[in-house]
């Protein structure tokens, strides 16, 4: 059996939100003093804020683009969830999807 890789990839606030410059300050931080850490961590936070801030301003935005479709899909929005957890949180992901698709099945067979 494959073992899948505990990489969490960006979500959809954070493709929204970070830019390039934010995340190769980010990719410095390891290599400099621990006085120059601070700072550059906290810069590049405070441009992720100044996005954010900016993106929920003008009312309509592109990270209700699930909620507009209509009904959400519970497997859908685990499968979204799940590709940012790992380890325990990951296993009782599974667990809960397991248990939508057997109510799934269940509801399946008795129509």
């Amino acid at each position: 059996m494959e073992m899948e890789p505990e990489v969490m990839s960006q979500t959809a606030l954070d493709q929204l939100v970070c830019s390039e410059q934010s995340q190769m300050l980010k990719a410095l931080i390891p290599y400099t003093s621990s006085q120059s850490q601070q700072f550059f961590a906290l810069y590049a936070k405070l441009m992720e804020l100044q996005n954010t801030v900016a993106l929920f301003r003008g009312g309509q935005n592109d990270v209700q683009i699930c909620s507009l479709k209509g009904e959400t899909d519970p497997l859908e929005m685990l499968e979204d969830i799940r590709k940012f957890s790992y380890g325990k949180s990951r296993h009782q992901l599974d667990q809960i999807k397991d248990i939508l698709v057997m109510i799934q099945l269940l509801k399946t067979i008795n129509e």
